[in-house]
């Protein structure tokens, strides 16, 4: 099963989902790819690599800005050490029917 190895989750007060940006990796083969899910499910994504980096706090690899009405959320997890998810856990945090691949 190829697993969705996150880099950076965004997320803005305009919007109704977030935006997972990463890698799918299967075997040898990479992807980039960018997953957009409903932001009520933002807790249950960030408790699962919460729950696989239990030494480190992800709210360490949190920034947000603000201008005027608009404010932009951010985790950069680039530097955080397991940041792989499978796709079932995926599934398991959202449904199926909610993810939203995006491809260039």
């Amino acid at each position: 099963m190829p697993k969705f190895q996150i880099q950076k989750l965004e997320f803005n007060s305009l919007n109704d989902w977030i935006e997972l940006q990463g890698d799918i990796v299967k075997g040898f083969l990479t992807s980039a790819y960018t997953i957009k899910i409903d932001v009520s499910q933002i807790n249950t994504v960030l408790n699962a690599i919460q729950r696989i980096n239990p030494e480190q706090s992800i709210y360490d690899f949190y920034t947000s800005h603000t201008l005027n009405d608009f404010s932009s959320y951010k985790f950069d997890f680039e530097k955080i050490e397991f940041r792989e998810l499978s796709f079932s856990a995926l599934k398991e945090e959202a449904p199926f029917e909610e993810l939203r691949m995006i491809r260039a």
